[in-house]
């Protein structure tokens, strides 16, 4: 099982820890903002807080981080520059046409990692907890994570659809403005 994953697995590690860091800074930022004040889903966060450190060296980790990094990078900077009033098109392009790329990309990382993890997770019992104890509570993290490989199922299409529906609308919208000025 100790195999080499390829030439990142080294830079990888080094920069694990900047990662984490920064993800559970944004988790923070993104459970008060977008979770309680616009129910957003922040699964990628979560995932990437809690992915078995052997998994990590996973390529399909590289696909996710790569995905989801340049998606922050575009929507952040769509953010920024609409509050500045002076939203240049290629960024307000660049939002609503590379997610076509980036959101699948992303997903799939997601999803090899999650499957790369489970036999790990299940045969070392990570972050299960089993009855009996003093709260009477149990959790299966290795259920969990194949609820949550399901629930990819029902909730990616909806979410990419409505991201090309946005598309459609917004870029549209900007084209005819274009034509009248």
């Amino acid at each position: 099982m100790n195999k080499e994953k390829g030439p990142h697995k080294e830079t990888t590690c080094k920069v694990c820890f900047e990662i984490i860091f920064w993800y559970r800074w944004v988790l923070i930022n993104r459970y008060v903002n977008d979770c309680l004040f616009h129910c957003k889903l922040t699964h990628r966060i979560c995932f990437s807080l809690w992915t078995p450190a052997h998994v990590q060296s996973e390529d399909s980790v590289l696909l996710f981080v790569i995905a989801w990094t340049i998606t922050e990078i575009i929507r952040y900077s769509f953010y920024t520059f609409s509050l500045l009033n002076h939203l240049p098109y290629l960024i307000k392009w660049a939002r609503y046409t590379l997610f076509i790329v980036l959101y699948p990309m992303g997903v799939s990382g997601e999803l090899l990692t999650i499957y790369a993890a489970l036999p790990f997770v299940r045969q070392a019992g990570l972050y299960s907890i089993s009855l009996p104890n003093k709260y009477n509570f149990s959790f299966d993290y290795y259920a969990f994570l194949i609820l949550i490989m399901i629930s990819y199922i029902p909730i990616f299409p909806q979410l990419y659809f409505h991201m090309i529906h946005q598309r459609r609308k917004i870029l549209s919208h900007t084209e005819e403005h274009k034509k009248f000025e």
